[in-house]
């Protein structure tokens, strides 16, 4: 839940790894979001969570396409024939729009929260000089338990917020991501998907996962129950247990 600042994919390994995991973070995510992931599957993989740099200035990174660009573009640069995609939020939508364009890159997705049918809370420009209390009250929304919306997260989330441009650019990606709808195309994706969804989601409640449950052909859901939009933070440690199991299904090993 740290805000993003790069767009850098951070391998563990290469040298020994064969098979790669890719991660993209939420809109108001940070590469640390899947620490624990990382350090789960890194002895196995090339693991590389990739960052968005979304308050750089006159960062192009401010739309859905932009931002797939900016994916393919990373995984061209690291020399990624093939990954399986994990993405949160916005980072999901970014994952499937990727499998649509170059699908045989994509061996597989694991998406938690994932945008692109129906968001809450967001294209909402915020408050001018928004007090701490309301940017708390935004990043407690994100979690079941009021405890991951640290401090340090909503320093972090302050600081954003102070700079006009920044919240120009936030409505912006916000919009394209509410604008950019997938319902109609995600029956086109033919990659083997693990849905993991927060029971308590408020932003994209689990009604929105049982669509994309029904809409991708090799989907299936899995519900945490005491768990909000990022289960890679508030439940990881059963998230990569379902993704290694996931992995092994797919022969992805």
């Amino acid at each position: 839940m740290m805000p993003s600042r790069t767009l850098s994919g951070r391998g563990q390994r290469p040298q020994t790894a064969t098979r790669a995991l890719v991660l993209f973070h939420g809109f108001f995510g940070d590469v640390s979001n899947w620490a624990a992931t990382v350090e789960r599957f890194e002895r196995r993989y090339r693991v590389l969570p990739i960052g968005f740099q979304l308050y750089k200035r006159d960062s192009p990174y401010y739309t859905v396409a932009t931002l797939t660009q900016a994916a393919c573009e990373e995984m061209d640069r690291l020399g990624l024939a093939e990954a399986v995609l994990f993405g949160n939020s916005m980072g999901g939508q970014v994952a499937l729009n990727v499998a649509l364009e170059q699908p045989r890159r994509v061996a597989g997705l694991v998406l938690t929260g994932s945008a692109g049918l129906m968001e809450r809370n967001l294209a909402e420009y915020p408050p001018r000089d928004p007090p701490r209390e309301y940017i708390r009250s935004k990043v407690e929304q994100v979690f079941f338990d009021p405890r991951h919306a640290t401090d340090e997260i909503v320093d972090e989330v302050q600081d954003i917020l102070r700079d006009n441009r920044n919240k120009l650019r936030l409505v912006k990606l916000a919009r394209s991501v509410r604008a950019f709808n997938m319902h109609d195309r995600l029956p086109a994706i033919t990659a083997p998907t693990l849905l993991v969804w927060g029971k308590q989601d408020s932003i994209t409640p689990v009604e929105v996962g049982e669509v994309f449950a029904r809409r991708l052909p090799q989907a299936r859901m899995v519900v945490l129950d005491r768990c909000g939009h990022a289960p890679n933070i508030e439940q990881p440690e059963e998230l990569n247990r379902l993704a290694e199991e996931f992995l092994a299904e797919i022969g992805y090993v």
